[in-house]
């Protein structure tokens, strides 16, 4: 399978949700891509400015595009099989995380929005502020 390198801009957001998701067996089931494609429509009815960053490194990279393909994901996927981005930022290299950053990529919200309804209310108080 051919990767696609796509540049996208990050820096003109005032907000990011970033999404690690570590290498897992069922991508589809650790990804929830419907819950997330309901969660970024949510957020685009919004007038905020907020863009989406899934990092993975997932086990089967070839089960991650056909499942993105499948769904018709078109958010910015990031595969980071080496890990790297965990490392760099000192993060556990087995565990998901989510984060909200602000425009300086500082985080202002940590938790999962689609499994818990606390944290998606939080991100989006702290969205319209």
């Amino acid at each position: 399978m051919r990767e696609k390198k796509v540049p996208f801009e990050y820096s003109r957001d005032q907000y990011k949700i970033a999404i690690f998701i570590s290498g897992v067996d069922c991508i589809s089931c650790k990804l929830r891509i419907d819950d997330w494609q309901r969660f970024i429509q949510d957020l685009d009815s919004t007038a905020v400015n907020v863009s989406f960053l899934f990092i993975m490194d997932p086990i089967y990279q070839r089960e991650l595009y056909t499942v993105l393909r499948a769904y018709r994901f078109s958010t910015p996927v990031c595969v980071d099989s080496s890990k790297e981005i965990r490392r760099i930022n000192n993060m556990s290299l087995n565990d998901s995380h989510i984060f909200l950053l602000d425009q300086q990529n500082r985080i202002v919200g940590i938790g999962d929005p689609i499994v818990n309804e606390r944290i998606r209310k939080l991100y989006k108080k702290l969205l319209k502020n």
